[in-house]
């Protein structure tokens, strides 16, 4: 059975890595993380639209995700300081453990495949790299969806 939000938690988890992990150098060998991987320099903080934007989702399906991931001591929400009617969210010390656990489960899968996979590695990351390109290009984004995903079909 799958649980709810588990989806979202791992879209939590990449937005929230994209913007505090290092980056490799341009031309760098992939896996590269330069100075000993990610920055816990500043805590990403955001608010839930800007979430509900960047994961694609309704805004009430990621409110009804934060709650369930506040609940369970995994993110904290405060007001900005700034404006006061702006809700931010970040992970707590407990999401970023878990984050960096599950990242690391991840990257020993991702290993075994490409050890599994022998010669044809080069060839399946290339090809990854390519689909990657494509389905985060303006054009692929933009083309739309099946009436069903656009009215929030949820079978």
């Amino acid at each position: 059975m799958r649980r709810a939000g588990s989806t979202f938690g791992r879209r939590l988890i990449i937005e929230n890595n994209k913007n505090g992990a290092q980056r490799p150098a341009q031309g760098a060998p992939r896996g590269a993380q330069g100075s000993g991987g990610p920055r816990r320099n500043k805590k990403k903080k955001m608010t839930a639209g800007e979430l509900s934007s960047r994961l694609s989702m309704t805004t009430s399906r990621v409110a009804a995700v934060l709650g369930s991931l506040e609940k369970k001591g995994l993110l904290e929400r405060e007001n900005d300081a700034v404006d006061r009617r702006r809700v931010l969210v970040s992970l707590t010390q407990a999401g970023e453990a878990l984050c960096e656990k599950r990242k690391a489960h991840f990257k020993s899968k991702i290993a075994l495949l490409l050890s599994m996979l022998g010669d044809d590695a080069p060839e399946f990351v290339r090809l990854l790299g390519r689909m990657f390109e494509i389905t985060s290009s303006d054009a692929f984004r933009q083309c739309e969806c099946i009436e069903e995903d656009q009215e929030g079909f949820n079978g």
